[in-house]
């Protein structure tokens, strides 16, 4: 069955209603009060654009493994917080924003593990050749700290995730097209990963995110993602 955002968001409400009554002592003579406003969460600020300057983080909780040598800005891990409950079992983070010479080292590695030989720049043309995904120069993505790359789990399972994620307007992040835009996410065979080009990415608040995985384990995204 296909799931309206209107069923969505009276998914929600019903969730949070529930809780609610848990917490609410109503008196005998009294009749409960119908919530007619949506509710509403204390998120703040949604950042979105170039930002490489790195911030402690440890995944905590529902939320899925970040490789130790991955370098996060705040935006990136606003995104990783929201979506990586809702990714396929397995699935982990695999890169965020790199320096050129963080760039340099992974062609060098990509270069190593393929019997591929030369400097830098015919390694790379090299790579290209054999499918690989990977730009020479660190610049907009991963070198102004706009994507991450994902692997662990079915490339396609974690692309419809992704797609899934942006759909879902209850949920503060978005995350670029597969295809038709000038940055886009890129599926990458070759590089087992999935880079994902974020948008925006507001602050996780805990209550919300808590309700989004419960309505996803309770009926599934459209289109994909948490079984």
């Amino acid at each position: 069955m296909k799931i309206t955002e209107s069923m969505l968001r009276k998914i929600i409400k019903a969730k949070l209603s529930e809780r609610l009554e848990r917490d609410t002592i109503i008196d005998d003579d009294e009749e409960a009060e119908e919530v007619e406003e949506e509710p509403t969460f204390d998120i703040g600020a949604t950042l979105s654009g170039p930002n490489t300057t790195a911030v402690s983080y440890t995944p905590s909780g529902p939320e899925k493994r970040v490789n130790p040598n991955a370098k996060l800005n705040q935006m990136q891990v606003n995104a990783w917080r929201w979506l990586s409950p809702l990714l396929p079992d397995g699935a982990r983070l695999t890169s965020g924003f790199r320096t050129q010479e963080d760039q340099d080292q992974i062609i060098r590695n990509y270069a190593n593990s393929n019997n591929v030989t030369g400097n830098l720049d015919t390694m790379h043309k090299e790579l290209k050749k054999k499918g690989f995904v990977i730009a020479r120069k660190a610049g907009v993505g991963h070198g102004s700290g706009e994507a991450i790359d994902i692997s662990g789990a079915g490339l396609q399972d974690i692309k419809r995730a992704v797609e899934a994620v942006t759909r879902d307007t209850e949920i503060p992040v978005t995350f670029a097209a597969f295809s038709g835009t000038r940055y886009p996410s890129i599926v990458e065979p070759a590089n087992n990963a999935v880079h994902v080009h974020i948008l925006s990415a507001a602050p996780v608040n805990e209550e919300l995110r808590s309700l989004i995985i419960d309505k996803w384990s309770d009926i599934g995204p459209a289109g994909g993602g948490m079984d």
